[in-house]
């Protein structure tokens, strides 16, 4: 019962990723032109390309910290998968790695959910920024 309840939360999460990436895909021109367009304020105002507005300094590190997060759940799901498959039939071991791929998918929700939320507002900033 409980494998099934894993099956459903991954399945649920690979269309919530399929989801998002077809959404984002079709944001991805015109946030595209949005960054140009930004950049070419700050070539004509600063005389240089390298400098770069407050909201796409912070999107970057937001992705950079939710990359990192994202690298903690593939660590997290490859020791409770070897923790399971270790356990040779010990059903204290055998719980704690399926306690432990359940959190991690959890963790891998919110990760998902987070960078999605910050993406928008990131966006969003970046598109008041020019108007």
């Amino acid at each position: 019962m409980r494998i099934k309840k894993i099956a459903i939360i991954l399945l649920i999460i690979t269309a919530v990723v399929l989801m998002f990436g077809v959404a984002d895909m079709t944001h991805a021109q015109s946030l595209k032109d949005a960054t140009n367009q930004l950049k070419n304020v700050s070539k004509s105002a600063y005389g240089t390309d390298t400098v770069k507005s407050l909201p796409e300094l912070v999107g970057q590190y937001i992705r950079i910290f939710l990359g990192l997060l994202g690298v903690i759940f593939v660590i997290l799901m490859v020791y409770g998968g070897y923790t399971w498959m270790t356990s040779f039939g010990s059903q204290d071991k055998v719980k704690k790695a399926k306690d432990l791929i359940v959190d991690a998918v959890i963790g891998l929700i919110i990760i998902l959910a987070a960078y999605v939320l910050t993406n928008f507002v990131i966006s969003q900033l970046i598109k008041q920024t020019i108007t």
